[in-house]
């Protein structure tokens, strides 16, 4: 008996150096537990600190009882008592160990076994939990050396399950880290993408510009109503004009996805409304479509009070609705969207899940990369440009997920350092081609000075503002601006932004520094505001995208012309 125990000792030993995950490790304990002292039934209890009850983790014998539901408070039963003491109990009556007041509450539960012996699991400074086993199958009563072997297990068991909950803790600490690591990663290749992007989408809206404007030029020359080679004219253009504005839709993606767009979000915005508005927005997709398939989705929400957030309140609704139109592709067969907003710690979170496919570690991987996509017709940026939006807004997007088991997509966000409300759309800023304050005066007119390093794109922005009535000059660059400049000579200037020698930011200080109420905007195809410290374009009085529709372009200037009290109209 004396080999047979100090052999399952060993075993104990070597156990704690091959099993690290604790479920596993309490199983084999309780296993050699009862093999060794042959008993009927036994348990393995562990003490939660802040409930202040004891749980059953791992069981021998106990078939006929729900022991996941079993909790023992501290100080009830035999196993409470021994984890409020810490000493052993060895029982052998067991309904007068327990006493008459503790069997009301004890008598359907799993404590209601008759325990022969319960002892601690103790680490140096507190009990962790107790073993309790019942009588043996042969009937023969405990001894002390069963008394010795069963609290030299449990002390073996305390240094485990310490181990085992370090081990737990830097598996976590590992998993966050190798998440951010993937994150970082991730960032990186998005960064180095967007570099070599940045160019490339500057050039490719110089080009846009001077395609779609000419385009417009030219169908303003040709009548509505003139002969079908007019007609066949008219068509071909109007066929330029889409194709161009398609093409200035597919870099703004670029941009989104590589985050070289680093519009500063300013607006206040609740997050709740958010939810509301795009849940109501993508209704058609979740709906109409799943219904119309006899596969219907039911959306939930559970919204609570959250903090507003600072933000685009439009691209905040662009992720919401991705993450839907994932969702709904995830379950082709219908099933359950859950949308959920609460505030974690400091943070604003929003929560979607769904019921669908889930993914699996590979997918979950490239979730975030441009291009990829599991879809046959996807294109692969709905989540990169998530990420972009979600990264430009300050926040952080989770991700949980497994085959089978659906998938629940968590972005993190700060909240607005003030709460005030975002304005109406009677105050918000205008946007081109909206009317200002008592309209725009069609009549009036004014001196444009235009600076662009591109000379097409400079010729025909000049030959619309010169068609819409103005008075434009040209300058291939901001030292050029500057000595055209004269504050008696010009009503208004644009400029682009990225220049060789001077760039626009640097003119706008310069004109702005000579005459703050000249009106100053920027035309640009990549606002490239930094992530920190103040935004060089801030002073500008407006700022339009780079290709623009030249009516965008005259009814920003008129607005500006009038807006201006120094300004006189040019007869």
């Amino acid at each position: 008996a004396a080999v047979e125990r100090l052999t399952s000792f060993i075993e104990a030993g070597r156990a704690m150096s091959d099993i690290l995950l604790l479920p596993d490790l309490m199983d084999f304990f309780l296993g050699l537990v009862t093999r060794e002292l042959d008993v009927e039934r036994a348990s393995l209890m562990l003490l939660d600190e802040e409930q202040r009850e004891l749980r059953v983790v791992s069981h021998r014998g106990v078939d006929n009882v729900d022991v996941d539901s079993v909790r023992i408070p501290i100080g009830e039963g035999i196993a409470g008592r021994v984890a409020e003491t810490g000493q052993y109990m060895m029982v052998e009556e067991t309904e007068e160990a327990l006493g008459d007041e503790a069997r009301p509450h004890l008598a359907n539960s799993f404590i209601s076994a008759p325990i022969k012996l319960s002892i601690p699991i103790r680490s140096q400074q507190h009990v962790l939990g107790v073993i309790n086993v019942t009588n043996r199958r042969t009937g023969v009563a405990f001894t002390d050396e069963d008394l010795a072997y069963l609290g030299g297990m449990a002390g073996q068991l305390a240094v485990a399950i310490d181990r085992a909950a370090h081990f737990q803790d830097l598996q976590g600490a590992y998993d966050d880290l190798r998440q951010t690591q993937g994150q970082l990663v991730a960032s990186e290749r998005l960064n180095v993408v967007g570099r070599m992007a940045a160019g490339v989408a500057h050039e490719f809206n110089n080009s846009l510009s001077v395609i779609l404007g000419r385009a417009e030029n030219a169908l303003a020359s040709v009548p509505e109503s003139g002969s079908p080679q007019d007609a066949k004219f008219r068509s071909d253009l109007e066929a330029i004009i889409r194709s161009s504005l398609q093409g200035a839709a597919s870099i703004r993606r670029i941009q989104d996805y590589t985050r070289i767009r680093r519009d500063a979000p300013t607006a206040i915005v609740d997050l709740n409304q958010v939810v509301r508005d795009a849940v109501e927005m993508n209704r058609p997709k979740w709906k109409g479509e799943m219904t119309a398939a006899g596969c219907p989705i039911t959306m939930r929400t559970g919204l609570t009070e959250v903090r507003p957030v600072e933000g685009d309140v439009h691209e905040l609704e662009q992720v919401l609705g991705n993450l839907i139109f994932n969702a709904v592709d995830a379950m082709p067969d219908g099933g359950t969207i859950d949308i959920r907003t609460f505030m974690n710690d400091d943070r604003v979170c929003l929560e979607v899940r769904d019921s669908g496919t889930g993914m699996d570690a590979e997918t979950r991987e490239q979730l975030f990369e441009p291009f990829f996509t599991t879809k046959p017709r996807g294109n692969g940026l709905g989540m990169s440009i998530v990420f972009g939006i979600i990264t430009r807004h300050g926040g952080t997007v989770a991700v949980d997920t497994a085959p089978g088991e659906g998938t629940t997509l968590q972005v993190l966000l700060p909240p607005a350092a003030s709460a005030e409300p975002a304005p109406d759309s009677a105050e918000a800023p205008e946007t081109p081609g909206a009317a200002g304050p008592g309209g725009v005066d069609p009549e009036r007119t004014g001196r444009i000075l235009l600076v662009d390093d591109e000379t097409d794109v400079l010729e025909t922005l000049l030959e619309a503002l010169e068609a819409g009535g103005h008075t434009p000059t040209g300058a291939a660059s901001g030292e050029e601006a500057l000595e055209r400049f004269d504050p008696g000579d010009f009503d208004l200037v644009i400029t682009d932004l990225n220049m060789p020698g001077m760039s626009g930011t640097e003119l706008l200080e310069q004109l702005k520094t000579r005459r703050p109420d000249i009106p100053v905007g920027i035309l640009s195809g990549w606002i490239d505001r930094p992530d920190s410290g103040a935004d060089p374009t801030e002073r500008a009085d407006f700022i339009l995208p780079k290709p623009c529709r030249l009516h965008e372009l005259l009814d920003v200037v008129q607005r500006h012309l009038s807006d201006s009290p120094s300004n006189t109209p040019t007869q």
